[in-house]
């Protein structure tokens, strides 16, 4: 199963190469979509203030 999300384009190069970070335990469905750069898994636990979004083009991660 896909994570599917309306992605938006990158706010810092207006690149459309864009993932979400996932904050959550890895499991089989998180792995295939990392593996498939997909998404970036940012940690266990998510933190207010944490990015959602990361540019795979300049690496820029911002809030959503």
């Amino acid at each position: 199963m896909a994570i599917q999300f309306l992605k938006p384009n990158c706010p810092k190069c207006r690149g459309t190469n864009v993932v979400p970070i996932v904050y959550a335990e890895m499991d089989s469905n998180l792995r295939q979509e990392v593996a498939a750069g997909r998404a970036i898994v940012g940690g266990n636990f998510y933190e207010e203030g944490n990015p959602d979004w990361v540019c795979k083009t300049c690496q820029f991660k911002w809030i959503d």
